[in-house]
């Protein structure tokens, strides 16, 4: 076995600063996420103009042909309530300064497919607020029969895609799905 020696003072200074300094950025990059989000008032409203079409258009599918389903849900045309977002384009190009919803990640499992979604108040609201949620839609005999949202994600960003989330405003705040509710 080796002797254990006690850090020079020199050494134990600037593991302290550099613990603080992480401390320090850790805390700072929690400031954004962890504030508290008024969701009340034009915040609420502005989500809702976004949420409520899309929530619609998921009841109203019901008994929709599979492949139509997922070919809307795919679009970016605005025939869907939504806009898709593969992954491979530039996020800024979502148009959400404007606030709107986004679907991601799909994942189509046959007789069920999968999705997350943002929904963003855009500039209307000052700080913008987003939400986002991860849905599952069922199929049987290839159509739609039913589908379910995570209405309590564990954390306000749990469902986020990071990279749609950059091109928001830089004091942009998340709140949870559920406070959007009714």
């Amino acid at each position: 076995m080796y002797p254990r020696s006690s850090p020079t003072p020199a050494v134990r200074r600037a593991l302290r600063v550099a613990i603080a300094v992480a401390a320090i950025a850790a805390l700072s990059s929690c400031a954004q996420t962890n504030a508290p989000v008024d969701v009340g008032g034009p915040a609420t409203r502005a989500i809702w103009k976004h949420k409520d079409p899309l929530m619609r258009a998921l009841a109203d599918a019901r008994a929709t042909d599979r492949d139509l389903f997922l070919a809307e849900l795919r679009s970016t045309d605005g025939s869907f309530p939504s806009v898709y977002w593969n992954g491979d384009d530039d996020p800024a190009s979502l148009g959400l300064e404007d606030g709107g919803a986004v679907i991601y990640n799909l994942v189509d499992a046959g007789d069920e497919a999968s999705f997350q979604g943002i929904i963003a108040t855009g500039t209307e609201v000052d700080p913008a607020v987003y939400t986002c949620f991860q849905a599952t839609v069922r199929f049987e005999r290839g159509v739609v029969v039913d589908w379910s949202s995570d209405h309590e994600a564990g954390q306000p960003d749990e469902h986020c895609a990071a990279e749609i989330v950059d091109v928001l405003s830089e004091n942009a705040q998340a709140a949870p799905f559920s406070a959007f509710a009714g």
